[in-house]
């Protein structure tokens, strides 16, 4: 709006071209849309029209081919057999997506990418569409969404030790994220990892153990290498209220895809009762490590 834009188009641009969400969770993606058109709607209230939506997405249902797969593609306008083996491929992955959610990694060229993106596209535009190319059309969407990179990538991710995880997800995670493969928290900070453009950002919260646990030696490594954490908050227990002991113990960082260059902010906040205690803590600055580069941690984050 600063730069003239009218906050009906600006806020179309933020939902169309600025942000996008991806759930497991069907009640989460309602929840979260939600909540973007009622932030919408407080800068406009033509928002409550709905008429255009934010792009959040939960996992599209497993495609059913009306024809040989090769024939509906060639429909949908992918043309080539080699894209269209590409397509085949994501498409027989996307059969477990709520089994894997946004951890799939998808196999596809830049040159498929761009034409599933146009022709996904060029389909919406359309007055008839085939409910077919209609059906397949959230799965192309999904494709798209996790082959992107983006400037920032934020998460609260689940946590899951490897002993928990059912044997495929079990077998994707140690074949495609072979350094995080003991908790499903660490696949996702891999997976932001992987997300992000050069010099882009990562912001989450996870357990805390990815610090000092042997079996995350390599994450550390891999981040203290080639990354720049630019902060990082050590909460501990009690981050939550609503969840009582100190089962769940965390931290919340932001880390760049950059080399380690910048002086990093790091906030000791393990000794707050609750969550308003850390953040009078965090407020104060009573626990912050304000000239510390992440070398001077090194010894911490080797631990065994």
């Amino acid at each position: 709006m600063e730069e003239f834009y009218s906050p009906r188009i600006a806020i179309e641009n933020i939902f169309q071209k600025n942000l996008i969400g991806i759930d497991i969770d069907t009640r989460a993606k309602q929840l979260a849309t939600f909540a973007l058109l009622m932030k919408a709607a407080s800068k406009d209230k033509t928002f409550l029209d709905a008429k255009v939506m934010p792009r959040v997405f939960d996992m599209p249902a497993p495609f059913v081919y009306p024809c040989p797969a090769e024939e509906f593609f060639s429909q949908y306008g992918i043309s080539g057999e080699t894209a269209i083996k590409e397509c085949v491929d994501a498409f027989e992955l996307l059969r477990q997506a709520n089994n894997l959610g946004s951890i799939m990694k998808f196999n596809i060229s830049e040159q498929t990418r761009f034409t599933i993106a146009k022709q996904t596209t060029e389909w919406g535009t359309k007055e008839y569409v085939p409910e077919a190319i209609k059906a397949a059309i959230p799965s192309m969407k999904m494709i798209l969404a996790l082959t992107d990179k983006y400037t920032a990538v934020v998460a609260n991710p689940p946590y899951m030790g490897s002993s928990n995880m059912n044997t495929f997800l079990n077998q994707y995670v140690q074949e495609k994220y072979s350094l995080g493969k003991s908790d499903l928290f660490s696949v996702f900070m891999l997976l932001g990892f992987s997300l992000s453009i050069p010099k882009g950002r990562v912001g989450m919260i996870t357990m805390q153990s990815w610090m000092f646990l042997l079996v995350f030696k390599s994450i550390r490594e891999e981040i203290l290498n080639n990354m720049n954490i630019e902060s990082l908050l050590h909460l501990g227990p009690h981050t939550f209220d609503e969840l009582s002991g100190a089962v769940v113990q965390n931290v919340a960082f932001i880390i760049s895809i950059d080399s380690p260059h910048k002086q990093t902010l790091f906030y000791r906040l393990v000794n707050g009762q609750n969550c308003s205690d850390k953040e009078r803590l965090f407020l104060e600055e009573e626990c912050v490590f304000k000239d510390k580069s992440q070398s001077d941690f090194s010894e911490m984050l080797y631990q065994t």
